[in-house]
């Protein structure tokens, strides 16, 4: 089971953008309780986009093979996935 089918089967909506320009548009139109980001898009930080959902209220996990800095996790109250992701502690955090 993929990422997307397994927060669509918990009964969420789950959109995917590949960028950032796509994921601004999703956000104007939108609002989500959960935002899953991968550090990158491809060479572009997803950090922004991070920091304005949390302000938003939108819980933030960041999905990446990446280090993320433990600052930056505690300053956005963020989750980590890393991958190859465990489709069980992705089901878990989106029951928290």
């Amino acid at each position: 089971m993929d990422m997307q089918a397994a927060i669509e089967d918990h009964g969420e909506l789950a959109l995917i953008a590949d960028n950032l320009e796509e994921t601004r548009e999703i956000m104007s139109q939108n609002r989500f309780s959960w935002a899953f980001l991968d550090l990158n898009l491809g060479k572009t930080s997803t950090l922004p986009i991070a920091e304005e959902l949390s302000v938003a209220g939108t819980k933030i996990c960041f999905v990446t093979g990446a280090e993320v800095p433990q600052d930056t996790l505690k300053r956005l109250d963020a989750k980590l996935l890393t991958k190859p992701i465990d489709m069980q502690h992705l089901l878990d955090l989106l029951s928290s």
